[in-house]
């Protein structure tokens, strides 16, 4: 057992919105009706993006293309192979949405080509095709199904990508979920379960040989379970049980095993929590939860983690004309590194937007990571890990289908034994996005 006391934080500099979308996935047990967030810049922001489409019956269609041009002072996230280059990128994407009184179907599809000026080696085609579904069986019971499937190119600044390959490593994710929704008067339950398989295509290395990767693709399966009472229309007291499995698809003994490391990094975790969500006023709204996380490792050699679990989510609207989004969280991530079996973070996360006029606003945003990796015995150590960043971003609306943003951020990456993850980078980009 590995006692985790440490506290950290985290500046997020993601993109629009993120901070929102990072409460939504963390608190699933958000009750049916619990989405009162107020007239907030990002609120008005997304309704714009809404606006428009191409209506079939009683489906809307929303086709958006983005162009991106990027320039990365450190494509390779190197703390001593610095390399620096243009990227263009193409971003078609398309949304059908229905339009229904009850019920909801959703269907989306997007395809991104990534094209390095001066590094062809490190261009990417990447998709994803998505369904979501939701079925009103009463005004008090909703299943929601979805279902997802993404084919993806590492990133370089991945802690957990494996270094000293010669292109960025594809991989395919499927994943499937199902949540059932019930409310009992002021009682809340909802019940929730996840499946997805990773799986990852064979890379070259630098030296020119090629790894073949199938000792990294796994399996994931969770179901949590969250009880929750509405002590006003406001308010919600919850508690939440949570599960999940994780298993490679190569085990112990199988031929090709893990041939880096010879650790198994499948894994059981627990997690118990109680929360509390609230709606102060239109201005102010705030979840928090706390509670206990294990994650048990079958294999002796790795070390199990015990540590308190929280997340605390704030969106404050000091005005009409500003948003500030602040979280923060412990989590453990799952890690493809060779080094490590997961990373234990902490970090806290703040985005400020601000809307100068209406076609125009402009964005601060940060991050500050701590992160514990669970190592393996007679496994070379990493240390921990410190992440920074910070990013400002600005976007201009043209009569609400053209969209124009600039954005730059800086990031650093340091850790405690060596220099292998560590890095330092700079990123400019200008992009165009049109919403037919």
């Amino acid at each position: 057992m590995i006692p985790r006391y440490k506290i950290a934080l985290r500046l997020s500099g993601g993109a629009l919105a993120f901070g929102a979308l990072q409460m939504s996935l963390a608190a699933p047990a958000v009750a049916q009706d619990a989405d009162r967030l107020g007239d907030n810049v990002l609120t008005r922001e997304q309704a714009r993006l809404e606006e428009g489409g191409i209506r079939a019956g009683s489906f809307v269609i929303r086709p958006v293309i983005d162009a991106d041009l990027i320039y990365n002072d450190n494509i390779l996230a190197d703390a001593t192979q610095r390399e620096g280059d243009f990227i263009g990128i193409v971003r078609p994407q398309v949304e059908v949405a229905s339009d229904w009184a009850v019920h909801q179907l959703e269907l989306r599809g997007s395809y991104q080509r990534s094209a390095y000026f001066e590094n062809p080696s490190e261009d990417a085609s990447e998709f994803t095709l998505a369904a979501a579904g939701r079925l009103d069986i009463s005004s008090d019971t909703r299943l929601n199904l979805d279902a997802d499937y993404r084919r993806q190119a590492e990133q370089r600044a991945d802690l957990g990508s494996i270094r000293a390959t010669a292109e960025r490593a594809r991989f395919s994710t499927a994943g499937l979920r199902a949540r059932l929704s019930q409310r009992f008067g002021r009682f809340a339950l909802g019940v929730e379960g996840r499946a997805s398989q990773w799986t990852y295509d064979d890379v070259a290395l630098s030296n020119g040989q090629t790894l073949d990767q199938t000792f990294r693709d796994f399996t994931l399966a969770s179901g949590s379970v969250q009880a929750g009472y509405y002590v006003s229309p406001l308010t919600q007291v919850f508690a939440r049980v949570s599960y999940e499995a994780r298993r490679y698809d190569l085990r112990p003994g199988e031929p090709g095993f893990d041939p880096l490391t010879g650790v198994d990094r499948s894994a059981d975790s627990t997690r118990i929590e109680i929360g509390l969500q609230r709606e102060l006023n239109e201005l102010i709204t705030a979840t928090v939860r706390v509670g206990y996380l294990d994650f048990a490792y079958p294999d002796p050699t790795v070390q199990d983690v015990q540590a308190l679990s929280y997340f605390v989510a704030l969106r404050w609207n000091p005005t009409a004309l500003t948003t500030v989004t602040l979280d923060a969280q412990r989590s453990l991530d799952e890690s493809v590194s060779p080094n490590t079996a997961g990373n234990l973070r902490d970090e806290l996360r703040l985005a400020v937007d601000h809307e100068l006029l209406r076609q125009l606003i402009v964005g601060l945003r940060g991050r500050l990571a701590w992160v514990d990796p669970a190592e393996a015995t007679g496994i070379p150590a990493i240390g921990n890990t410190r992440d920074r960043e910070i990013a400002f971003d600005a976007r201009y609306y043209l009569a609400n289908r053209i969209r124009l943003q600039l954005n730059f951020s800086h990031t650093t990456r340091n850790s405690d034994s060596n220099n292998i993850f560590d890095f330092r980078a700079n990123v400019a980009s200008l992009s165009v996005g049109y919403a037919f």
